[in-house]
């Protein structure tokens, strides 16, 4: 499969095909421009700039063994120079299994192996994943600041932005939550979450919100 990216637009197909998988990419999901849109909605329901989610970022540093299992892709600009972020973390893969946190669906790619890569364009970050040497690749990731870290069941983190709907930041971590009303009126989806590792509450992720001033749940 001959990836295209397609400068402007975020990339909406970005699992890699066999050639790339032994560098822990996996195939055939789709994740669409909508899909991404929604899941920035802000508590106004105003959709944010998701560029100026990056203007201030926490570093992190990561080793992560082969195969990874991340998707990427290219930041929503005109500039082809915006760089880089993770998308999806395969659940049951080597990325999952990092110390919570440590990784995020979301986080920005700034370098791989010690090689800036902030503003490069998907193609040169996917080559740079590809050719790193060794059992590890170690990603040095940018995390918007402000973000509350979601950790989900599965393994899988998400950085996301207070006044997002918590259900659809469930979708981002790939988590299969039930629902019926999908207004907040019957529970189906009612989950046990614990805030800031203290303060537990039932929520309903199809009307809940991520709430603000919060660092984890």
């Amino acid at each position: 499969m001959k990836l295209v990216s397609r400068k402007g637009t975020l990339l909406s197909l970005l699992f890699l095909s066999s050639f790339s998988a032994a560098r822990g990419f996996v195939n055939t999901h789709r994740y669409s421009v909508i899909q991404w849109r929604q899941t920035l909605l802000a508590v106004d329901g105003s959709i944010k700039d998701t560029l100026s989610l990056y203007s201030s970022v926490t570093k992190t540093t990561v080793q992560i063994p082969t195969p990874i299992g991340i998707v990427i892709e290219e930041l929503d600009s005109s500039d082809t120079n915006r760089g880089v972020r993770i998308t999806h973390v395969k659940p049951d893969g080597n990325a999952a299994s990092c110390t919570t946190a440590d990784l995020c669906v979301r986080d920005k790619i700034l370098a791989v192996d010690g090689v800036a890569c902030s503003d490069a364009p998907f193609e040169v970050v996917m080559d740079m994943i590809r050719c790193s040497t060794g059992g590890n690749v170690e990603l040095t990731l940018g995390r918007p600041q402000g973000s509350v870290i979601v950790s989900w069941p599965n393994g899988v983190c998400v950085a996301a932005q207070p006044g997002e709907y918590l259900g659809n930041v469930g979708y981002e971590g790939m988590m299969q939550i039930p629902y019926s009303c999908r207004s907040g009126s019957c529970g189906t989806c009612e989950q046990l979450v614990s805030i800031d590792n203290g303060n537990e509450r039932r929520l309903r992720p199809c009307f809940a919100k991520i709430p603000k001033g919060a660092k984890s749940m």
